[in-house]
């Protein structure tokens, strides 16, 4: 084909019950000068029948195995013609039919531009409609903003992206579900010119692979954030601070600033370039100043006072619910089902690091079940490996300890302050992720922690010995004996200090911690009455389960010997 077009139309799909959706909306267009490349994946049910009904308007067609969305979306790159390409995928459609003709109107010229987007409606399968408004400027830290709750890629089916940007390559397919994002970080690093479309382009109809994955999505996202910038790039881009709004007089002399954090949380305010005044951002209603003598002002102000916590408990549950406890019902299903009983009837031995790790002597045909450091202790064979926070020292070790018989777990949280293991550690290592739940000194419920783990995050006070604890439970085993779980100040073990450049001292919210050992013999006795807790050699946790010393690797209850 020796035709250049303007536009190039590229739709993936593979057994799509709505392509005929997609189809009139693209044939049905006013302005009609595009080229139309259809690439299906071997389509098995009617979708190939009526794609059969639109060949005349097919430019190219492809129907043959893939292995995956991006990988379809390459084919379709490499055989186009186009200047620009647009990505109408299967199921999804135009806005209306004039959409090609508002963008493409022969008085507007793009040859600047590598990226037209506009803004895009959302379909929910609930019937719930949403519009999608993109700001008119785009750059790195709003494609960030999914760290903060604000939406954060833009939408292929609205985009119009010059195909040269493409390269050789195309989309990265070592990512099944966030290579578009990857993309769309990596042309605005590379400062590709981004040109806002005041308009709707496309319906978006959200039942896709991502939509039904997020926690996968939100895994693949931080791989690709890793991929496109260095840990000195990110430490800047969190870092950073940009101004909001900005007033000068003569000669640009600067009198008052307003500047927000990346994290979105602080705002700074600026006269003359001196720092007067710093608060937190907060969602809140506004709230009416009354006189102190005004007893129905008084009134009205405990009511907006009490209007203003309730909502700000029911946004934090529903931002918690998005982005933590959705997502872990999801994936945990698919991590921690296998393992429901696994050890009935075994003994299992939790490994802290606290210095008590130094006189154990490992517990013959036992489990053992350790966390963060704990690996670097020789005398230990862990059988698994909970860590979630990510180390910069000893990482690789971590990932490459007992390869292929110690199974290791990775937490994460989406804070952007919580220190979660990199996606390319948790490959390397062959690992499995799971979600936490840091849970407050102060939790009113009297079981934080979930019963079924398969569906709900980790409970954690600051400790990963909590997770490994929950999923040591859910094994059931007769008897969970803890060591090195010190629950106080003192240090690690020497195996740990010798080793790393972690100090003597660290500090340790021990009353906190004490809570939540609390609320964990709560637990136990509740929903594993059955299951033994045995505190070897205990410091803080002294008198709360049964206690036991070992010497010589022989353990002692009380003076009797124990088993």
């Amino acid at each position: 084909m020796d035709k250049n077009f303007k536009l190039t139309i590229i739709t993936v799909c593979r057994n799509e019950p709505n392509i005929e959706r997609t189809c009139k909306s693209i044939v049905s267009q006013t302005w009609q000068d595009f080229e139309w490349i259809v690439v299906d994946g071997a389509s098995t049910d009617g979708t190939l029948e009526i794609l059969e009904k639109y060949k005349d308007r097919i430019d190219i067609f492809v129907s043959e195995p893939d292995t995956g969305i991006y990988n379809a979306m390459n084919k379709g790159i490499r055989l186009s013609h186009g200047e620009f390409l647009n990505f109408m995928n299967g199921g999804d459609e135009f806005f209306d039919n004039n959409v090609l003709k508002k963008v493409f109107k022969e008085d507007i010229s793009y040859a600047k531009d590598d990226v037209l987007y506009g803004n895009s409606i959302y379909i929910y399968p609930n019937g719930t409609i949403q519009l999608a408004a993109f700001p008119e400027h785009i750059d790195i830290d709003y494609c960030f903003g999914f760290r903060w709750g604000v939406r954060w890629c833009l939408s292929h089916q609205s985009s119009f992206i010059r195909s040269s940007i493409f390269g050789q390559k195309g989309y990265d397919e070592s990512l099944k579900l966030a290579s578009d994002y990857k993309g769309w970080i990596y042309w605005l690093k590379e400062k590709r010119k981004f040109r806002f479309l005041n308009t709707v382009c496309s319906k978006f109809y959200m039942n896709g692979a991502g939509v039904q994955n997020p926690t996968r999505t939100m895994t693949e996202v931080q791989a690709a954030i890793e991929s496109v910038f260095t840990q000195k790039e990110l430490k800047k881009i969190y870092a950073r601070q940009r101004t909001k709004r900005r007033w000068t007089i003569l000669n640009g002399i600067e009198v008052f600033r307003e500047s927000i954090n990346a994290e979105r949380s602080m705002r700074k305010f600026f006269l003359f370039g001196i720092p007067v005044f710093s608060s937190f951002q907060k969602k809140e209603f506004q709230k009416t100043n009354f006189p102190s003598n005004n007893a129905l002002g008084g009134l009205i102000q405990k009511l907006k006072d009490a209007q203003n916590h309730l909502w700000r408990g029911v946004s934090e549950r529903i931002e918690y619910t998005r982005s933590v406890a959705l997502p872990a019902s999801s994936l945990h299903r698919e991590v921690f089902s296998k393992y429901r009983n696994l050890h009935a009837g075994e003994e299992i031995v939790i490994v802290g690091a606290g210095p008590t790790l130094d006189g154990y002597t490992p517990i013959p045909n036992a489990i053992h079940i350790g966390v963060n450091k704990t690996f670097l202790c020789e005398k230990l064979k862990l059988d698994y490996l909970f860590i979630q926070d990510r180390f910069e020292d000893i990482q690789d070790a971590a990932d490459e300890y007992r390869l292929g018989e110690c199974k290791k777990f990775y937490g994460y949280h989406p804070h952007p302050l919580v220190r979660s293991v990199p996606a390319a550690s948790e490959k390397q290592a062959h690992a499995e992720r799971y979600f936490v739940e840091d849970l407050p000194a102060n939790d009113p419920s009297p079981f934080p922690f979930p019963p079924d783990i398969s569906r709900a995050p980790l409970g954690t006070f600051s400790s990963v010995i909590f997770p490994a604890l929950q999923f040591a439970l859910w094994t059931h085993p007769k008897r969970i004996y803890l060591v090195g779980c010190d629950c106080s100040s003192l240090g690690h073990c020497s195996g740990i200090t010798s080793k790393t450049s972690a100090g003597t001292k660290f500090p340790l919210a021990t009353e906190r911690l004490l809570y939540g050992w609390q609320k964990m013999k709560d637990f136990v006795e509740k929903f594993y009455p059955d299951v033994e807790i045995v505190s070897v050699n205990p410091v803080g946790l002294k008198g709360m389960f049964i206690d036991m010393e070992q010497k010589s690797g022989r353990l002692r209850l009380f003076g009797m010997e124990g088993a």
